[in-house]
């Protein structure tokens, strides 16, 4: 008789927790000082606790690889990037990519609206000197975006050595207004 009670609490916290991260509404208090800060120094501000934080820590420029977004192209929905190599060996990349959002000094990645998310299964090749345009659409994967600071992330390999050890990731920021 108690296992089932047992049973019955465990299988409530997990719905409710389960619930909790379904819920757009969510949220949790962060902590952060703050120049207009109540009298123990701190602001409230409201995060996602659904949301995973980046696993990038620093995507500073390569000198060999660079990604841009092209001027006035950003919107909710897509973009249009530009890759160039200018490096002296070929690159290969292929079409999955990663969006993220700064939320404060903080980047976090952008959920997947489709359960099942697959890419990233047509590789190309980029020439040495060469660069390439993108024309992304990411309703599909993403759904609309709202306005904010995002970073756009890609992963490159040298083409002739296709492996994690060689990849590099390049990160392109563009904002929503």
């Amino acid at each position: 008789m108690k296992r089932k009670y047992v049973y019955l609490i465990y299988g409530i916290l997990c719905l409710s927790f389960l619930y909790g991260c379904s819920n757009k509404e969510s949220s949790v208090l962060e902590l952060r000082p703050s120049s207009d800060t109540n009298k123990e120094g701190f602001k409230e501000s409201l995060i996602d606790p659904c949301l995973e934080a980046s696993q990038h820590e620093d995507l500073s420029d390569n000198s060999s690889i660079k990604m841009e977004v092209e001027e006035g192209s950003a919107s909710p929905l897509g973009l249009k990037l530009t890759l160039k190599n200018l490096s002296k060996k070929e690159i290969a990349f292929n079409e999955e990519y990663t969006l993220e959002k700064k939320l404060g000094d903080s980047w976090y990645k952008v959920p997947f609206q489709v359960d099942d998310h697959r890419c990233g299964g047509i590789g190309y090749e980029l020439p040495f000197l060469q660069s390439r345009k993108l024309d992304l659409n990411w309703k599909d994967i993403y759904g609309e975006l709202e306005p904010g600071n995002y970073r756009i992330i890609k992963d490159f390999n040298d083409s002739r050595r296709q492996s994690s050890y060689n990849r590099t990731y390049i990160a392109s920021e563009f904002a929503l207004e």
